[in-house]
C-alpha cells in the first residue's frame, strides 16, 4: 500500500472505485499470484460528508492476472461481483495472498459469463493512462541530412 500511495502522490492521479491497477509484482513481495489491484467502493464504510468535502472509502482488492484481464476487457464492477459470489473470496472482498487459483480456475463456467457479458455489454474501459518519452538521436556535426520524397 505504501508503493501505491507513493504512486498517487507522485503522479497526482486519483484512485476511484472501478479503477484497476496493473502492478505486475506480488502485492506482499512473496511468490503470490495476487499481483494486481481492482478498486471497489467500500460497502461497509459509508461515504462521509465533512466541512472540507465528501470522503468515500475505497477498498483495494488483490487479484490474479486472469481476473485483471477480465476486468480490463469487461468491467471492474462485474468482476468484483464474480469475486464476491465466489466462496474462496467472499462478499467482504478480503484479499488472500495465499490464494493460488483464480476464480476462473475454480469455476471455469465464469469464463463464459465474462465472454457473454463482453458480447452483450461491451467494455467499460474509458481510457488508459501511460507515460511516454523519447530521445532524439544526435547526428554528427560534420554530416548533412537530406530528406527525399518520392
Amino acid at each position: 500500500m505504501q508503493a501505491l500511495a507513493r504512486y498517487v502522490f507522485q503522479s497526482d492521479n486519483r484512485l476511484c472505485a472501478g479503477d484497476h491497477v496493473s502492478w505486475h509484482v506480488p502485492l506482499d513481495n512473496s511468490d503470490s499470484r495476487i499481483q494486481h489491484i481492482l478498486l471497489s467502493e467500500d460497502f461497509h464504510l459509508q461515504t462521509v460528508a465533512t466541512q472540507l468535502g465528501v470522503v468515500t472509502f475505497i477498498q483495494i482488492v488483490g487479484v490474479c492476472m486472469e481476473e485483471l484481464q477480465a476486468a480490463q476487457h469487461w468491467s471492474v464492477s462485474h468482476v468484483l461481483e464474480l469475486l464476491r459470489a465466489n466462496k474462496h473470496v467472499g462478499s467482504w472482498l478480503i484479499t488472500d495472498m495465499h490464494r493460488s487459483r483464480s476464480i476462473f480456475e475454480l469455476d471455469p463456467a465464469l469464463r463464459e459469463a465474462v465472454q457473454s457479458g463482453i458480447r452483450e455489454e461491451g467494455s467499460n474501459l474509458s481510457g488508459v493512462m501511460a507515460n511516454c518519452w523519447w530521445q532524439e538521436d544526435q547526428q554528427p556535426t560534420n554530416s548533412t541530412s537530406k530528406l527525399s520524397v518520392p
